[in-house]
């Protein structure tokens, strides 16, 4: 199996946008947890051996890896909170 690195780069331009349009570090979490929730359980639906433990336990730290970019992102004036 090949790995084609290319495609990261539309997903992660679409992350960075998502994350600049969140003006909380809450909300951040939120939208993370969900992202890495929608690549997760799409995980379980296609493959059966893919773990309930792992697929719950990533999309935390889907959320922590949001928020953490968010809080970043605002020390370095990159994105403000609450408009």
């Amino acid at each position: 199996m090949n790995a084609r690195l290319w495609g990261a780069v539309p997903v992660y331009l679409a992350l960075g946008y998502l994350i600049s349009e969140i003006h909380s570090a809450p909300r951040a979490f939120l939208a993370g947890m969900a992202t890495y929730m929608v690549y997760d359980f799409t995980q379980i639906v296609t493959f059966d051996k893919y773990p309930l433990w792992f697929a719950l336990a990533d999309s935390m730290w889907g959320g922590v890896l949001s928020a953490l970019v968010w809080w970043v992102g605002f020390k370095l004036g990159l994105t403000s909170a609450n408009r």
